[in-house]
């Protein structure tokens, strides 16, 4: 995401109804707070709305998704969250509506935890891994 909003640019109307939305498992810790850190310094555009989703956490090395039903009740309460975000973006509602977001003081303290945490050094797969390599690029 810190990639894309720092190569994008836009041509048009700078007034345009810029917002964002993060989906999350357990936390969307502040992304909304870095993506519009990143989206103005590289275009001088500002989101006007925030607004986080929670889904299934797919960390794997935490969070266990082999329950189909956890994870239907878990997309099950998002769609009332969906409903609620697209009426607010259809108003052109202002604000931070972000759910479960660490508040900003924190954040920097948590992302060496949160790099460290992400490593996937103890990663594994069973026989149904497909081979493309994708999970040790991105470790």
């Amino acid at each position: 995401m810190i990639d894309f909003l720092n190569k994008v640019s836009f041509s048009g109307k700078k007034k345009s109804y810029f917002y964002y939305i993060a989906t999350y498992g357990t936390t969307p810790g502040n992304n909304g707070y870095l993506a519009d850190k990143n989206l103005s310094q590289n275009t001088g555009i500002k989101f006007y709305a925030f607004f986080s989703v929670k889904m299934p956490d797919t960390w794997t090395p935490i969070f266990d998704l082999s329950n189909k039903e956890t994870v239907a009740v878990i997309n099950k309460n998002a769609e009332p969250q969906i409903d609620e975000i697209i009426q607010k973006i259809q108003q052109k509602s202002s604000g931070n509506f972000m759910r479960n977001k660490l508040p900003k003081f924190v954040a920097p303290s948590y992302k060496p935890y949160y790099e460290n945490m992400r490593k996937t050094k103890h990663f594994t797969v069973d026989d149904s891994c497909i081979g493309c390599r994708l999970c040790e690029k991105m470790g």
